[in-house]
């Protein structure tokens, strides 16, 4: 229950600490909760969704300055790392998923905006807690290495 309180109050509340504002040599540290659910495109992976998943994400970005065209032309997106953690709600076949990305927040307003609408969009590493075993994990048909891809398109 605790761990379900924890994900939804992460989800609800986007954490934005900043050093300085209007100094676009600023880094800044985003802390943001996720929510979403497992979709079962095969019949044989129906037994492993258990609920809905939940996860949090650190973030440390920085603004463009503007020293390239593109940066204009894009609102000036802001670029830098996530670390994300994510529980895919069934601990025991499933685990969890650790993953590092580099990503692009692309705004799709304008900055003279009090608050703005970002796309993201990134691809990086995940790394599963478990994977597909013959003897130890032989319904996990989903995950079968470690090291995986882990692609992020958000809004």
């Amino acid at each position: 229950m605790l761990k379900r309180f924890l994900i939804f109050i992460l989800s609800v509340y986007y954490v934005q600490l900043v050093a300085q504002p209007d100094n676009t040599d600023a880094y800044y540290l985003k802390v943001q909760g996720n929510f979403g659910f497992l979709m079962q495109h095969r019949n044989t992976m129906g037994h492993l969704i258990n609920g809905h998943i939940g996860g949090a994400e650190l973030n440390l970005s920085k603004p463009t300055k503007g020293t390239h065209l593109w940066h204009y032309e894009n609102n000036f997106p802001e670029k830098g790392v996530s670390l994300n953690f994510i529980y895919l709600s069934n601990k025991e076949q499933l685990g969890n998923i650790i993953a590092i990305a580099p990503f692009y927040d692309v705004p799709l307003s304008d900055k003279d905006r009090p608050s703005r609408l970002y796309m993201r969009i990134s691809t990086g590493l995940g790394f599963a807690t478990k994977k597909f075993d013959p003897l130890e994990n032989h319904k996990n048909n989903v995950v079968s290495t470690t090291v995986n891809a882990y692609v992020n398109f958000k809004w």
